[in-house]
């Protein structure tokens, strides 16, 4: 007996797009950061380090507007002398901008760096 023949189809996902970001440092040079946006399909993952090598902590703030307007942010802080990995999916955007600050272990309290610009549609 003879089955029939059957095609099959393997569709290959395309690899993921990735850009680098930073580094961006406080003005004190106490903070760090540097990482990755990630786009998988539709899907962003923004990922890195944030380093801090002062008293205090560093604190990391992203901003971005998405792709109705809106705007959203997300800050991270880091009180140990050990990187911090962290990782996050912002949704669909058109653009991001980071910056660090140093401050307390409550809230940023000064020398921000300027806002570095992240990722942006269209570069």
């Amino acid at each position: 007996m003879m089955l029939p023949a059957i095609a099959l189809v393997a569709v290959l996902a395309a690899p993921p797009q990735v850009w680098h970001w930073g580094p961006v440092s406080a003005t004190n040079a106490a903070g760090r950061a540097h990482g990755l946006v990630t786009l998988d399909g539709s899907v962003f993952t923004v990922s890195g380090r944030l380093t801090d090598t002062g008293k205090g902590c560093s604190w990391l703030a992203f901003r971005w507007t998405t792709d109705v307007g809106a705007h959203r942010s997300k800050t991270i802080k880091n009180c140990s002398n050990r990187a911090l990995k962290f990782a996050f999916k912002p949704g669909t955007m058109l653009s991001m901008e980071g910056r660090v600050c140093r401050g307390t272990s409550t809230k940023p309290t000064g020398r921000c760096s300027g806002w570095d610009g992240v990722w942006a549609q269209g570069g």
